[in-house]
């Protein structure tokens, strides 16, 4: 393993520690993910920015605003590597009521779409990357009413704040992902969020190749590959034509953290392939990667939910058990 992408692997494990004394009271998975995006930076965890940003977001929202809960975690993440945090939040709120006025609306989603948008376009051209964003979600619930719902939205945003024409990205998407269908991989949303991301390339069959020669490596290796972990895998293929050195990497980050302290246990096995594509990914990138950021705030959010949703059935399981065993 290169020795920046050890340093990186250290550091990750160390932000997780300190992640995980600083907010006990958060989800484990939502620590893993400032570990990750810290290490991923080549930086140790700015905990006490981070609780900064909480509390101020805290002290100027309502309690029922879209800001709170998974939200909270994710945007004082992600603000925590601004400058200007505050200036930038205002901006975040100000561009979630807006998007709502143009008939973009999702409580658990807008801030991130908003975040996509502002991070993404210039304040002159904002206003048509929004027009453009909406056009391509329409096109997505079109072409797939089942599989297109709100957080999808956040991919339409990178989408419509390139200057890609509308139409012919479209009918990129819709060729990507049949193609890849046709392959060996199932219909889903995991698949769908592939072909938003090679869409972003104008060589684009190359890229479905390697992205399809990349799956097929990591399996090799016996890495965990999962619908959850295929765009991710998507985001090396997008970025590096080197299939076989960055697999490599990931397979010897995801032996690493099989073994590793924190994560040998708490973290599913497809969680950490997709921790082991992002870090290696951090590695042909320069500075700030704002598409891997997006990407890595979306699957924060989706995973929480999920697990929160798994917990609450647990939790109802649970108590109509009780009460069929008391009556």
């Amino acid at each position: 393993m290169r020795v920046e992408l050890q340093g990186k692997l250290e550091l990750m494990t160390y932000n997780y520690f300190e992640a995980k004394k600083e907010f006990k009271w958060d989800m484990a998975i939502l620590n893993h993910f400032i570990a990750l995006s810290y290490a991923s930076r080549n930086r140790r965890i700015e905990a006490k920015k981070i609780k900064e940003i909480r509390d101020f977001i805290k002290d100027t929202t309502g309690v029922f605003s879209k800001f709170r809960g998974n939200n909270l975690s994710l945007m004082s993440l992600l603000l925590s590597f601004e400058d200007n945090y505050k200036e930038v939040f205002k901006d975040i709120e100000e561009w979630t009521q807006k998007l709502k006025d143009k008939g973009i609306s999702s409580y658990e989603y807008s801030p991130m779409i908003a975040y996509t948008i502002l991070k993404n376009t210039s304040f002159d051209n904002r206003e048509e990357k929004i027009e453009r964003t909406k056009l391509f979600y329409e096109d997505m619930k079109r072409n797939h009413m089942f599989l297109t719902s709100k957080d999808d939205y956040v991919y339409a945003a990178l989408l419509g704040c390139t200057d890609l024409d509308v139409k012919e990205t479209t009918e990129r998407i819709e060729y990507i992902y049949n193609k890849l269908s046709k392959m060996r991989y199932s219909k889903s949303n995991g698949l769908q969020t592939v072909s938003h991301v090679l869409a972003l390339s104008e060589d684009f069959d190359y890229r479905i190749s390697l992205f399809d020669h990349m799956v097929s490596e990591l399996e090799e290796k016996k890495v965990k590959v999962k619908t959850y972990t295929l765009p991710s895998v998507a985001l090396m293929a997008l970025i590096t034509d080197d299939a076989n050195l960055i697999c490599s990497e990931v397979s010897e980050i995801y032996e690493e953290l099989k073994r590793m302290k924190g994560y040998k246990y708490g973290v599913q096995s497809y969680i950490k392939t997709m921790f082991s594509c992002i870090l290696a990914t951090s590695m042909y990138t320069e500075g700030e990667n704002k598409m891997a950021d997006i990407s890595t705030g979306l699957s924060m959010q989706l995973i929480a939910v999920a697990q929160q949703q798994a917990m609450m059935a647990a939790a109802s399981a649970a108590a109509a058990s009780s009460a069929a065993s008391s009556s």
